[in-house]
């Protein structure tokens, strides 16, 4: 398990904590340890790259590369695709709809988006 705890606007802590199964001997452990940091020194070097580009003004974004984080562009469609449902029942209601708002503090006592909160596994209703 990885923490990333800011210190200041320009310094972070990483901590770990590393659990393993008893079936996972220490050479196993010692080799997984190796090649994560390894992928950590990596990360970090990019990370500092790409701080000192943003700093000097020369670097404002990148893309991700779409074969080896396939992982975070899914994650972000999955949330483009539900901010841009939430963006049209708005749209539809004619006003802003706020789910997370309690339901003793709504006037409607079912979620203003019910087909949002069903596609999320919900029943429509918000029960706080």
């Amino acid at each position: 398990m990885m923490r990333c705890v800011p210190v200041s606007a320009h310094e972070t802590r990483l901590e770990y904590d590393v659990y393993k199964h008893n079936s996972v001997g220490m050479e196993e452990l010692k080799d997984f340890m190796k090649f994560y940091e390894q992928v950590e020194q990596e990360d970090y070097d990019l990370c500092e790259a790409t701080q000192r580009g943003l700093e000097a003004g020369i670097y404002s974004k990148g893309t991700l590369h779409p074969n080896k984080e396939n992982g975070v562009l899914y994650y972000q469609g999955l949330i483009l695709d539900r901010v841009t449902k939430h963006r049209d029942a708005e749209k539809e209601a004619g006003r802003e709809l706020n789910p997370a708002v309690p339901q003793s503090q709504r006037s409607d006592s079912t979620c203003a988006t019910s087909f949002i909160c069903s596609s999320m596994g919900g029943t429509g209703v918000m029960s706080w």
